[in-house]
């Protein structure tokens, strides 16, 4: 076990290589945390815009694991680059927002989900489409139990361009796979 000063100057060092890396660009997935009504959140964002929202209910390791192999494994926590994402939330939830103006970072999506999340950004604060409308707009229209499961595991769905009730939020759950 570590003793006090020695911990606080591992916690430096640590500190200290997280702003040379990030400097450096060399961290291309900045990760940082926020509690909220409806648990603690995960924000992963790159330069594209947030990339991922991980629920304390999710594995964060196979989350995290995913997003290595598929878009790149220089993951760090870096909360500053989370920042906007996390203060649009704050406010979404304190009912003081009902618009977000945050880029996404789509590369987890399918094409599929990406046609779906196009479609539902749509349809503005306090209206109502149907998974069938939604899959007829976007030329499916038989899959409207495949646009409600995407939908289902979308919380990014809510961070377009319009926001979504909050009863919807609640369905959403991120893990577009």
């Amino acid at each position: 076990m570590l003793g006090t000063g020695a911990e606080q100057r591992a916690e430096a060092a640590s500190a200290a290589f997280v702003e040379a890396a990030d400097e450096r660009g060399l961290v291309d997935v900045a990760v940082g945390e926020m509690d909220s009504p409806i648990g603690r959140l995960t924000l992963a964002v790159t330069q594209r815009g947030l990339l991922r929202v991980v629920f304390a209910s999710e594995d964060l390791d196979g989350a995290l694991g995913r997003v290595a192999r598929e878009v790149s494994p220089r993951i760090l926590e870096v909360p500053a680059r989370t920042d906007e994402a996390r203060r649009q939330l704050e406010a979404y939830f304190d009912g003081a927002r009902h618009r977000f103006d945050l880029p996404l970072d789509r590369r987890l999506m399918s094409r599929f989900v990406r046609s779906v999340l196009e479609r539902t950004e749509r349809v503005g604060f306090g209206q109502v489409a149907t998974y069938g409308q939604v899959a007829k707009d976007i030329g499916r229209p038989t899959a409207a139990r495949a646009v409600g499961a995407a939908l289902g595991r979308l919380l990014v769905a809510t961070l377009a361009r319009e926001a979504v009730p909050l009863a919807a939020v609640l369905t959403m759950v991120s893990s577009y796979a």
